[in-house]
């Protein structure tokens, strides 16, 4: 299985959605879920150490004990976890229905309205709002409810998802629209906060190729194949995005300075395009390792003099590289396929925890991964708890 299966199975999905009926929710994080469990593997197989989503197992099993899951060797099973105590030891809020209304209960067990009519299909946790996403619309609101926006997306987007920057700052909604723009990504960024005067998203339309890591207020930094053309060599120049019709220039439109290409089967290996704000032109790119003395000097000019442009991509590139370390089960324990078998899976984004659940459980599964030893707990969530809040706080 090749390291780019995520991104295949990506253009698969998006290149069917005409032709095919509307699929289960989440089935494509599903498969990319699966692909990236692939990979981990075969990265802990060979000795090897190590941006998050709600994933989707692709099927279900029935609740068993967890003590009959559990292998000698593998990570010990501590005591039941309550709703209150994962509230306070993991700063876990849960998205719950309440007499028809969905809400978000905190950690102080308040219960706060989402402003939202159906059942949000996620809610993520930014500096100061919750964002709340359903196939249709995304729902900003403030902290305490008492505020909130709404951004409707297009009828004909198909695997609608919500990204947040790494700063809680600001989030993307990516999703396909061949209505708008056929063959293609598409990725709404708004701010995170709730603007007195809302304008519209900046919309960056990349080829299915390319998956959005992280992005600041200058450049944009995104997974690419690049080891297959370039061979990992330094220098340039390089002309992926014309051979590739990469989108590149969206992200010039979109008022960025640079973008950045970071190889997914290379860690580090990046290729960087230095962008003229504001313009429909994206030129070539140049390529080597993060911390060699020209690409960090090439990468802090290109963002317009921001010193700090080599750190926040080798930041980004690792989150990227560490994804699948997050929960830290064994895979020779048995318990990875019974965590992950489960209907739904949702990990913490601070690699505290992972939670994973079939419909209609009384008990959750916790994985507790904030010690050195992963802890496989059972969770009693709350009254009408629905999934958890991905928190990026």
């Amino acid at each position: 299985m090749s390291d780019d299966l995520e991104h295949f199975l990506r253009s698969e999905f998006a290149a069917r959605v005409q032709d095919a009926t509307p699929p289960v929710d989440g089935l494509a994080d599903a498969a990319i879920g699966g692909a990236r469990r692939i990979r981990r593997r075969r990265r802990v197989a060979a000795g090897a150490g190590g941006v998050a989503a709600v994933v989707f197992a692709a099927g279900a099993v029935a609740w068993a004990p967890l003590t009959a899951l559990v292998d000698p060797d593998g990570p010990p099973v501590a005591s039941d976890v309550t709703a209150e105590e994962a509230q306070q030891e993991f700063d876990v809020e849960f998205v719950a229905e309440r007499q028809g209304e969905y809400g978000v209960i905190n950690t102080d067990d308040e219960f706060i309205p989402l402003s939202v009519s159906d059942e949000p299909t996620a809610v993520d946790r930014l500096a100061e709002t919750y964002v709340a996403s359903s196939p249709e619309t995304v729902q900003v609101v403030s902290l305490d409810g008492g505020s909130s926006i709404e951004y409707g997306l297009s009828s004909t987007s198909e695997f609608a998802t919500a990204e947040v920057r790494s700063d809680a700052e600001a989030f993307a909604v990516s999703y396909t629209d061949d209505a708008y723009e056929p063959d293609r990504w598409l990725y709404d960024i708004y701010p995170g906060g709730i603007p007195e005067e809302p304008e519209g998203p900046s919309t960056l339309a990349l080829d299915y190729s390319l998956n959005l890591l992280d992005w600041n207020d200058s450049l944009v930094v995104l997974s690419a194949d690049l080891i297959s053309t370039s061979g990992g060599a330094s220098g340039g120049p390089y002309y992926f995005n014309e051979q590739g019709n990469l989108g590149l220039e969206s992200i010039a439109s979109a008022g960025y300075q640079a973008a950045v290409l970071a190889d997914y089967s290379q860690d580090g290996y990046v290729c960087v395009s230095d962008l003229e704000p504001g313009t429909s032109e994206a030129g070539s790119e140049q390529c080597g390792q993060i911390g060699d003395p020209e690409i960090d000097t090439l990468l802090t000019e290109a963002a317009g003099g921001d010193a700090a442009s080599a750190d926040f991509v080798d930041e980004a590139i690792s989150r990227y590289w560490s994804v699948d370390e997050m929960i830290g089960l064994p895979d020779d324990s048995g318990l990875w396929d019974s965590v992950y078998d489960r209907e739904f899976n949702y990990t913490d984004p601070g690699s505290q925890w992972h939670i994973a659940f079939d419909p209609g459980d009384d008990v959750w599964t916790l994985v507790d991964s904030s010690g050195d030893e992963p802890v496989i707990r059972e969770l009693t969530p709350p009254e009408g708890a629905l999934f958890p809040v991905r928190s990026y706080i």
